[in-house]
Protein backbone atom coordinates (compact mmCIF):
# COMPACT_ATOMS: atom_id res chain seq x y z
CA UNK A 1 0.00 0.00 0.00
CA UNK A 2 1.38 3.45 -1.10
CA UNK A 3 1.92 5.76 1.63
CA UNK A 4 -0.57 8.38 -0.13
CA UNK A 5 -3.60 5.65 0.23
CA UNK A 6 -2.55 4.91 3.53
CA UNK A 7 -2.92 8.64 4.54
CA UNK A 8 -6.26 9.35 2.24
CA UNK A 9 -7.21 6.07 4.61
CA UNK A 10 -6.55 7.96 7.83
CA UNK A 11 -8.07 10.67 7.21
CA UNK A 12 -10.76 9.27 6.19
CA UNK A 13 -10.94 7.41 9.75
CA UNK A 14 -10.36 10.47 11.67
CA UNK A 15 -13.57 12.33 10.05
CA UNK A 16 -15.64 9.24 10.58
CA UNK A 17 -14.80 8.40 13.74
CA UNK A 18 -15.29 12.20 14.48
CA UNK A 19 -19.07 11.98 12.85
CA UNK A 20 -20.30 9.14 14.66
CA UNK A 21 -18.73 9.94 18.13
CA UNK A 22 -21.20 13.73 17.25
CA UNK A 23 -24.05 11.61 16.30
CA UNK A 24 -23.59 9.04 18.73
CA UNK A 25 -23.54 11.59 21.70
CA UNK A 26 -26.10 13.61 20.50
CA UNK A 27 -28.58 10.46 20.37
CA UNK A 28 -27.09 9.59 24.23
CA UNK A 29 -27.18 12.67 25.98
CA UNK A 30 -30.77 13.49 24.44
CA UNK A 31 -31.86 10.42 26.25
CA UNK A 32 -34.07 10.41 29.89
CA UNK A 33 -31.25 9.52 32.11
CA UNK A 34 -33.03 9.78 35.23
CA UNK A 35 -37.36 9.84 34.98
CA UNK A 36 -38.48 10.67 38.60
CA UNK A 37 -41.95 10.32 40.01
CA UNK A 38 -42.31 13.18 42.38
CA UNK A 39 -45.47 13.52 45.18
CA UNK A 40 -46.97 16.35 45.01
CA UNK A 41 -48.31 16.35 48.51
CA UNK A 42 -45.07 15.03 50.32
CA UNK A 43 -45.06 12.46 52.53
CA UNK A 44 -48.42 10.57 52.66
CA UNK A 45 -50.25 7.16 52.45
CA UNK A 46 -49.80 4.95 49.48
CA UNK A 47 -53.54 3.60 49.83
CA UNK A 48 -55.08 7.07 49.91
CA UNK A 49 -56.11 8.34 46.31
CA UNK A 50 -55.78 11.62 46.81
CA UNK A 51 -52.24 11.02 47.83
CA UNK A 52 -51.38 8.76 44.81
CA UNK A 53 -53.21 10.93 42.32
CA UNK A 54 -51.38 14.02 43.14
CA UNK A 55 -47.91 12.82 41.69
CA UNK A 56 -45.99 14.18 39.14
CA UNK A 57 -43.52 12.36 36.44
CA UNK A 58 -39.96 14.20 35.29
CA UNK A 59 -37.36 13.27 32.90
CA UNK A 60 -33.87 14.45 32.49
CA UNK A 61 -31.92 14.19 30.27
CA UNK A 62 -28.17 13.65 30.06
CA UNK A 63 -27.16 16.86 28.85
CA UNK A 64 -29.27 18.40 31.19
CA UNK A 65 -27.91 16.16 33.60
CA UNK A 66 -24.65 16.59 32.80
CA UNK A 67 -24.26 20.03 31.67
CA UNK A 68 -20.76 20.30 30.80
CA UNK A 69 -21.87 17.22 28.47
CA UNK A 70 -24.03 18.95 26.39
CA UNK A 71 -21.04 20.50 24.12
CA UNK A 72 -19.78 17.63 22.97
CA UNK A 73 -21.70 16.66 19.76
CA UNK A 74 -20.92 20.29 18.78
CA UNK A 75 -17.61 20.35 19.23
CA UNK A 76 -17.19 16.78 17.68
CA UNK A 77 -18.52 18.34 14.64
CA UNK A 78 -16.39 21.50 14.68
CA UNK A 79 -13.20 18.94 14.96
CA UNK A 80 -14.62 17.72 11.11
CA UNK A 81 -14.25 21.32 10.08
CA UNK A 82 -11.25 22.19 12.11
CA UNK A 83 -9.00 18.88 10.14
CA UNK A 84 -10.67 19.44 7.05
CA UNK A 85 -9.66 23.38 7.15
CA UNK A 86 -6.24 23.05 8.67
CA UNK A 87 -2.90 21.57 7.54
CA UNK A 88 0.27 21.13 9.46
CA UNK A 89 0.80 22.62 13.26
CA UNK A 90 -2.53 23.52 12.93
CA UNK A 91 -3.90 20.16 12.93
CA UNK A 92 -2.44 18.94 15.68
CA UNK A 93 -3.66 21.65 17.93
CA UNK A 94 -6.90 21.08 16.46
CA UNK A 95 -6.36 17.27 17.22
CA UNK A 96 -5.09 17.92 20.85
CA UNK A 97 -7.91 19.90 21.51
CA UNK A 98 -10.57 17.62 20.50
CA UNK A 99 -8.81 14.77 22.46
CA UNK A 100 -8.77 17.07 25.99
CA UNK A 101 -12.26 18.49 25.39
CA UNK A 102 -13.72 14.30 24.69
CA UNK A 103 -11.33 13.26 27.62
CA UNK A 104 -13.06 16.12 30.13
CA UNK A 105 -16.63 14.75 28.91
CA UNK A 106 -15.41 10.81 29.71
CA UNK A 107 -14.62 12.11 33.16
CA UNK A 108 -17.65 14.17 33.57
CA UNK A 109 -20.06 11.23 32.32
CA UNK A 110 -17.91 8.55 33.81
CA UNK A 111 -18.18 10.62 37.54
CA UNK A 112 -22.56 10.95 37.07
CA UNK A 113 -22.79 7.46 35.98
CA UNK A 114 -20.31 5.03 38.08
CA UNK A 115 -18.89 7.29 40.90
CA UNK A 116 -22.23 9.21 42.04
CA UNK A 117 -24.89 7.13 40.19
CA UNK A 118 -27.64 8.66 38.10
CA UNK A 119 -30.37 8.18 41.13
CA UNK A 120 -28.46 10.24 43.34
CA UNK A 121 -29.41 12.99 41.39
CA UNK A 122 -33.41 12.09 42.06
CA UNK A 123 -35.32 15.08 44.74
CA UNK A 124 -35.68 13.89 48.23
CA UNK A 125 -39.35 14.14 47.69
CA UNK A 126 -39.32 11.59 44.94
CA UNK A 127 -41.97 8.54 45.22
CA UNK A 128 -40.03 6.37 42.22
CA UNK A 129 -37.05 6.64 40.39
CA UNK A 130 -36.16 4.83 37.05
CA UNK A 131 -32.35 5.06 35.81
CA UNK A 132 -30.88 4.59 31.98
CA UNK A 133 -28.18 2.71 31.16
CA UNK A 134 -27.75 2.88 27.57
CA UNK A 135 -27.45 6.77 27.80
CA UNK A 136 -24.79 7.01 29.73
CA UNK A 137 -22.74 3.78 27.78
CA UNK A 138 -23.43 5.48 24.72
CA UNK A 139 -21.59 8.43 25.86
CA UNK A 140 -18.56 6.90 27.41
CA UNK A 141 -18.01 5.38 24.02
CA UNK A 142 -19.22 8.35 22.13
CA UNK A 143 -16.49 10.19 24.09
CA UNK A 144 -13.93 7.54 23.65
CA UNK A 145 -14.22 7.92 19.65
CA UNK A 146 -13.39 11.33 20.30
CA UNK A 147 -10.39 10.99 22.38
CA UNK A 148 -8.90 8.35 19.96
CA UNK A 149 -10.20 10.27 16.64
CA UNK A 150 -8.16 13.20 18.24
CA UNK A 151 -5.06 11.60 19.10
CA UNK A 152 -4.99 10.22 15.55
CA UNK A 153 -5.53 13.85 14.35
CA UNK A 154 -2.70 15.37 15.92
CA UNK A 155 -0.28 12.27 15.70
CA UNK A 156 -0.83 11.75 11.74
CA UNK A 157 -2.78 14.81 10.69
CA UNK A 158 0.31 16.65 9.69
CA UNK A 159 0.60 14.14 6.90
CA UNK A 160 -2.95 14.20 5.73
CA UNK A 161 -3.19 16.16 2.54
CA UNK A 162 -4.93 19.41 3.02
CA UNK A 163 -7.79 20.85 1.41
CA UNK A 164 -6.48 24.06 -0.31
CA UNK A 165 -4.00 22.11 -2.04
CA UNK A 166 -6.84 19.70 -3.41
CA UNK A 167 -8.41 22.03 -4.78
CA UNK A 168 -4.92 24.15 -6.45
CA UNK A 169 -4.91 24.19 -9.88
CA UNK A 170 -2.62 22.28 -12.21
CA UNK A 171 -2.19 24.71 -15.00
CA UNK A 172 -1.39 28.57 -14.62
CA UNK A 173 -3.20 29.33 -17.70
CA UNK A 174 -6.29 31.50 -17.07
CA UNK A 175 -9.87 29.62 -16.35
CA UNK A 176 -11.80 32.87 -18.46
CA UNK A 177 -11.52 35.65 -20.24
CA UNK A 178 -12.27 38.15 -17.05
CA UNK A 179 -8.57 36.09 -15.04
CA UNK A 180 -7.19 36.71 -18.22
CA UNK A 181 -7.61 40.65 -18.49
CA UNK A 182 -6.99 40.48 -14.24
CA UNK A 183 -3.44 38.80 -15.61
CA UNK A 184 -2.69 41.36 -17.83
CA UNK A 185 -3.01 38.52 -20.72
CA UNK A 186 -5.24 39.65 -24.08
CA UNK A 187 -7.96 36.88 -24.03
CA UNK A 188 -8.15 37.19 -27.66
CA UNK A 189 -4.56 35.48 -28.13
CA UNK A 190 -4.24 32.25 -28.29
CA UNK A 191 -2.09 30.80 -24.85
CA UNK A 192 0.96 29.88 -27.58
CA UNK A 193 0.91 33.74 -29.13
CA UNK A 194 0.65 34.99 -25.56
CA UNK A 195 3.62 33.75 -24.16
CA UNK A 196 6.15 35.53 -26.54
CA UNK A 197 7.26 32.42 -28.49
CA UNK A 198 8.13 33.34 -31.82
CA UNK A 199 7.74 30.44 -34.47
CA UNK A 200 9.68 30.45 -37.48
CA UNK A 201 8.27 32.35 -40.36
CA UNK A 202 6.94 35.16 -37.80
CA UNK A 203 7.62 39.06 -38.28
CA UNK A 204 10.08 40.27 -41.02
CA UNK A 205 13.17 38.09 -41.92
CA UNK A 206 16.53 40.07 -42.33
CA UNK A 207 18.13 39.77 -45.75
Amino acid sequence: MSSDGRERREYLLATVLLAFAALASWWALSRPWLTVTESLLGVGEESDPAFAAAQNVVSTSGSSLVPVTAALPVLMLAGIAAVVGSRGWGRRIAGAFIACVAALELFAIFSAFVLDGIASFAPANAREVTTDVLGPIAALVAAGVGIAAGILVLVRGPRWPALGRSYERRTRQPRDAWEALDEGLDPTVEPDESSGSSQPGDGPSLR
